[in-house]
């Protein structure tokens, strides 16, 4: 939450520089690749690409803290989610009064879909662990 913070305190004219710097990295890779970028505003990619990543690891670190001392994924998952999604909203709401940054409803769209991404991905993963668990100790 704490890199999430420093990120969104930034003024509009630092985020755009970082952002900028991100965009020439992924630019540079993608024609290494040989990938057309003239159509994609690689931008917007990346700073839309930055929200999900931030959230999804987010999303990990609380399903991890919260399923490990609980127990219980079904509510570990919710309350991540929740927790989550909260913080992204909160974020945004920062965001507004920062020179040069804004408010966006997408951007809370993307946050929570980063969260929820990742927490049903690691709810997942538990499911079939214990799935292949339970199969290993039938054929024994």
């Amino acid at each position: 939450m704490g890199v999430i913070f420093y990120f969104s305190h930034q003024s509009g004219l630092e985020s755009a520089h970082v952002s900028g710097w991100m965009t020439r990295i992924v630019d540079s890779i993608a024609h290494i690749f040989n990938i057309n970028t003239s159509e994609v505003d690689l931008h917007l990619l990346v700073r839309k690409g930055a929200h999900l990543t931030e959230f999804a690891i987010l999303g990990i670190l609380l399903f991890v803290a919260l399923y490990f001392t609980r127990r219980r994924l079904l509510s570990s998952s919710i309350i991540a989610f929740i927790i989550g999604a909260a913080y992204g909203v909160l974020d945004e709401v920062h965001q507004y009064y920062i020179p040069g940054r804004s408010c966006q409803i997408s951007d809370m769209m993307i946050d929570a879909s980063g969260v929820l991404l990742a927490v049903l991905l690691c709810s997942l993963n538990f499911v079939l662990r214990r799935f292949s668990i339970l199969l290993r100790g039938r054929n024994l």
